[in-house]
């Protein structure tokens, strides 16, 4: 399946952005928790690491469940990828997202996302205009949040480009 990956500029308020900053920090204390745990036990696997770390994630670090799930997968992913002493330096450049947490609204100018104190459902966005074409047509599959620059944050989408037959 083709992907393209779209960027939406966030610019929350004052509120959203510090529910933004303790999910980024939530979500990073987590992931690493779980790489942790795949190490000490000699894993990889996402259902391995799930079945021992997944109840500590959510009490410890306040995550909802998908967050506390896409940190674990994040976490055997990297232990995948990454030779051991790189997997101890790796850090989440970001939370990941799926449509069960993330939205968009119909004219993309507001995003909902899930964080560490709830729902946020009107963050102010900004997409490109050749950009906002894609979106509206195609399906994205994942999310991926950014801290930009101060005050602003950046979503950026994975987009099935497939055409439908």
């Amino acid at each position: 399946m083709p992907l393209a990956t779209i960027q939406i500029t966030l610019t929350p308020d004052e509120r959203e952005a510090l529910a933004l900053e303790k999910t980024m920090d939530a979500y990073s204390h987590a992931w690493d928790y779980a790489a942790r745990i795949g190490r000490q036990i000699g894993t990889t696997s996402n259902m391995i690491i799930h079945r021992h770390c997944y109840v500590a994630l959510r009490r410890t670090y306040g995550l909802s469940a998908n967050l506390a799930i896409r940190a674990i997968a994040r976490a055997a992913r990297e232990l995948k990828r990454l030779p051991d002493a790189e997997q101890r330096a790796a850090v989440p450049r970001g939370v990941d997202y799926d449509p069960r947490v993330c939205s968009l609204a119909p004219d993309l100018s507001t995003v909902s996302l899930s964080t560490v104190e709830g729902r946020l459902r009107h963050i102010s966005a900004h997409v490109e205009d050749g950009e906002r074409q894609l979106l509206l047509e195609h399906s994205w599959v994942r999310a991926m949040l950014q801290k930009a620059s101060a005050g602003h944050y950046a979503l950026h989408f994975e987009v099935d480009t497939e055409v439908d037959t």
